[in-house]
């Protein structure tokens, strides 16, 4: 048995992708969200090619070898496309072996899922949110809710490093509202700081600011954009 054809259904921001062999079998799966149309792109041009002519019941030997090739590609959009390809290949080989995927990975570890209500709506104030969420929790059952409080607006810069028990994934918040935009609070002179801007304002080049932990480098940069 062989994969045949790799087929794609895009919608707005999904992408749905068909699996067939050379028999006449077929799997389905989905992409990852967000800009699915580029991930299609990539799914035939980049990843696809590893799975073609290829016998379904390798897929972990084949996933591995997308990963090992395309290490360099930057961006999440290749794991977007192999996710697709990924969810199309176990739903084949359940539907071949006549079992839900569930046990093609090991079977049941569990016969039921916590799960928590979640909402980030904006348009909402949070006295609404906890009158909706008494609803949700009195019909549902829910234990754990997650919940907008305020409108402060932060940013996440997250960094994520492969080790060997799996992934190190650092977070950290900015609250731009507490920002302050002027270079001088920060202690330069006049000359570093014309100096700096210069450097920020020409078309090509590379400015570096670098420092230990908590030293201002992202505020640094935030000041010099704003």
């Amino acid at each position: 048995m062989q994969i045949a054809r790799i087929e794609t259904y895009l919608a707005p921001e999904q992408a749905v992708v068909r699996v067939l062999t050379d028999t006449g079998d077929e799997g389905w799966g989905q992409t990852s969200p967000y800009r699915a149309d580029i991930t299609v792109d990539v799914l035939h041009k980049m990843v696809a090619p590893f799975f073609l002519g290829q016998n379904p019941w390798d897929i972990e030997r084949l996933g591995e070898r997308v990963m090992t090739k395309l290490h360099k590609f930057p961006g999440t959009f290749v794991c977007r496309a192999l996710c697709g390809i990924d969810t199309a290949l176990w739903d084949l080989l359940g539907k071949l072996a006549g079992q839900p995927v569930y046990r093609l990975l090991g079977g049941a570890a569990r016969t039921e899922l916590p799960m928590y209500a979640s909402s980030m709506r904006r348009e909402t104030t949070p006295e609404e949110e906890v009158e909706r969420f008494q609803q949700r929790i009195a019909e549902n059952g829910f234990r754990c809710i997650k919940i907008k409080i305020g409108s402060k607006k932060v940013d996440l810069r997250v960094s994520t490093l492969p080790c060997i028990y799996g992934e190190k994934v650092v977070m950290r918040i900015l609250d731009k509202g507490n920002l302050h935009f002027d270079l001088e609070a920060f202690g330069m002179e006049q000359k570093a700081i014309k100096n700096v801007l210069k450097a920020v304002a020409c078309p090509f080049g590379m400015v570096l600011v670098t420092g230990p932990t908590g030293s201002g480098k992202t505020t640094t940069l935030y000041s010099c954009l704003h």
